[in-house]
């Protein structure tokens, strides 16, 4: 994992993080890297060079600050922050039996199987909360939650 370091400017940051992973890769071509990437314009660069995950720190405090101004309920932030203790977010290709069918039946399989389905990926754009009537198609990927253990 590579993070961005706090006192450079968040220009200079994503510059040493492509550096980081560009060595890293260098080094072993096999070895997954997670990197902290601050400006938009930098991840594609990050990708390029070699990373296999981008997390986006800003965006994520970013979406956290707006939650936690327009929300009533000021207890907004403490069920994010249980979310992410207690759940792990997956993507998981399609099952055959499932292909064709609407989000609402798919939705009833994973609940019967203790997990929430919340989302699917389709041809590389993230939908959440499709409508019950969404039909899903053989390429797409699950987005479900499921307890940490």
């Amino acid at each position: 994992m590579i993070t961005a370091d706090p006192s450079l400017s968040e220009d200079e940051a994503d510059r040493q993080t492509i550096l980081n992973i560009i060595a890293a890769r260098g080094n072993n071509p096999s070895v997954h890297i997670i990197s902290e990437i601050l400006t938009e314009i930098q991840q594609k660069n990050a990708l390029r060079a070699g990373t296999n995950a981008i997390i986006r720190s800003n965006d994520f405090m970013s979406s956290l600050i707006y939650q936690a101004l327009f929300q009533k309920d000021i207890q907004v932030t403490d069920i994010i922050a249980k979310t992410l203790e207690e759940q792990q977010f997956c993507i998981n290709p399609i099952d055959n039996n499932m292909i064709n069918q609407s989000f609402y039946h798919c939705t009833r399989q994973f609940l019967e199987d203790g997990k929430s389905l919340i989302g699917i990926v389709r041809e590389d754009e993230i939908i959440l909360h499709p409508p019950f009537s969404f039909i899903t198609d053989k390429a797409d990927q699950f987005i479900f939650l499921k307890a940490i253990k």
